[in-house]
């Protein structure tokens, strides 16, 4: 459970992989993203897949590789939004 005073860790997936303006969905990715890191109740990261470190639109140090998730041990989300692709039950249980 998450006390009042504990920042919310909010993974949001995100496939760089496709263009930021080729669709709508890559775009409001984003703006969620920005609009949660205003928050400090939030501390929101996304999830990428693809190639996360050449986009200009995204923090690299907001960013986690979907396959780096199993490398660390401390990469847990007490929120997980499914927006840019799914997630397997078994990754799910990992991270969560």
């Amino acid at each position: 459970m998450i006390s009042s005073n504990d920042e919310v860790r909010i993974g949001i997936t995100i496939d760089l992989d496709v263009g930021i303006f080729s669709n709508g969905l890559q775009q409001n990715i984003i703006f969620l993203f920005d609009l949660l890191s205003k928050n400090n109740k939030f501390n929101p990261y996304l999830i990428y897949k693809g190639e996360g470190h050449k986009n200009k639109f995204v923090d690299p140090y907001k960013c986690i590789e979907l396959n780096s998730l199993f490398q660390q041990e401390d990469n847990f989300f007490d929120v997980l939004i499914l927006m840019g692709y799914s997630l397997s039950n078994a990754v799910l249980i990992k991270i969560k």
